[in-house]
């Protein structure tokens, strides 16, 4: 507080003595983050990273009458729930409901621009640890360098753009590599291709996962209060599931049910031969892009997976005053999500937790996880990787904001 304008008369006043318990309220605060938070978004979040887990480490099947196969939901639709939720972090950092302008919006691109290159920096020392997960984080810095040009958009265009990639995305990736591989190119085995790689042939390929997170963004720019859009995602959503799980059904046994599919594309890809096949040979079916399942990539999979993570979010919103403090380890588990990843592929590395035959070790690694993250948000607030990546991205934002508006002051010539 800046001192009191006009004459003052008497001695300066004193602050006021701490009332009792002020130790305690200061830190139960930090469990629902501050008033930037959005709590649901932090359960969405926790849910996701939690997911994670579960496809990495859990032991599932097909079986839905059993908990292994519940379990199972988790292949595919976390990590599109994790994606999805970027895109909401990213429409929110950048102005909310009102997208930023100015020094602001200047400060919100260099601060995605930072994170970006920090998160390849992290994801390139986690690789090093061989764990056979496929990493998100790499290609998740590169959607928010993706996003970019879009920062300023409002809803209806960032769902129509999401659309679009969902419908045109899908046949790029699915085609999109058997053409070079084809013409003669080279498809990216090292870093040369990364951008490839990221953009088309990875396992995330932005050609089809920027869907996700223009979505994220077009509820982003949403008012997050409104019951209206809590109602509509969750609803919406489950309809799209609905919908794309009975439309994806027909026309997969119609086409001779996902085996035939699936064979067919293994003996047409150049991707799984040393010789790539020649332009008159027979092409990967276009029957795939019929499937809807997990990582397929295809059109169904976004609408119906996506459809999930859109009703997650939605029936996360919902979260209340009383759920707050219900959910506090789930929020707080999303609001470490950098951290609570990056641990767990360590843990993956150092227990060899791939090869585990029950899900015991699951169990460990998520009660160890909610405890852990509660503990460290009551305490001290921030994860460490996100106060670290925070702390850079926010000094280097400020200072592109500053000579942002230097050079608008300048005169000119």
């Amino acid at each position: 507080m800046g001192a009191p304008r006009g004459p003052v008369a008497g001695p300066a006043p004193t602050a006021p003595p701490t009332p009792a318990g002020g130790w305690w309220r200061r830190h139960t605060a930090n469990l629902t983050g501050g008033p930037g938070r959005v709590p649901g978004i932090d359960v969405a979040r926790g849910i996701a990273v939690l997911g994670m887990f579960t496809a990495h480490v859990g032991v599932t099947s097909d079986d839905l009458g059993t908990l292994s196969g519940w379990l199972s939901i988790a292949h595919g639709r976390s990590s599109i729930l994790f994606a999805l939720v970027a895109g909401v972090s990213i429409a929110i950092v950048s102005g909310g409901t009102r997208p930023a302008t100015g020094a602001a919006l200047t400060r919100a691109r260099t601060r995605l621009l930072v994170r970006a290159a920090l998160l390849l920096g992290l994801v390139a020392l986690l690789d090093l640890l061989g764990t056979r997960v496929a990493l998100i984080l790499g290609f998740y810095a590169a959607y928010f360098v993706l996003a970019l040009p879009f920062l300023r958009w409002r809803p209806p265009r960032l769902a129509a753009l999401a659309t679009a990639i969902a419908l045109v995305g899908p046949v790029l990736a699915h085609w999109g590599p058997e053409v070079l591989a084809r013409a003669g190119l080279r498809l990216p085995r090292d870093g040369s291709g990364a951008v490839t790689d990221f953009v088309l042939t990875g396992h995330y390929p932005a050609a089809v996962w920027m869907a996700y997170v223009l979505a994220g963004m077009a509820i982003g720019r949403c008012d997050l209060r409104s019951p209206r859009l809590r109602r509509g995602l969750l609803v919406g959503g489950l309809a799209a599931v609905a919908v794309a799980g009975i439309v994806s059904e027909r026309l997969v046994a119609a086409a001779g049910g996902a085996e035939a599919i699936d064979l067919q594309v293994t003996t047409t890809s150049s991707l799984l031969t040393t010789t790539p096949y020649g332009w008159d040979d027979p092409w990967p079916a276009a029957a795939y892009l019929a499937l809807a399942g997990p990582h397929h990539d295809t059109t169904f999979e976004v609408v119906g997976s996506g459809g999930f993570a859109v009703a997650v979010v939605g029936l996360c919103l919902y979260v209340g005053r009383v759920g707050r403090w219900v959910l506090a380890p789930l929020a707080a588990t999303g609001a470490m999500a950098l951290t609570v990843y990056s641990l767990q592929i360590v843990a993956i590395w150092r227990w060899d937790l791939l090869e585990s035959t029950t899900n015991g070790p699951l169990v460990l690694l998520v009660v160890v996880t909610l405890v852990a993250a509660t503990a460290w948000r009551f305490l001290l607030g921030r994860g460490p990787l996100e106060r670290l990546l925070g702390s850079v991205a926010d000094h280097a934002a400020d200072r592109a904001a500053d000579r942002a508006e230097d050079v608008r002051a300048s005169p000119t010539r």
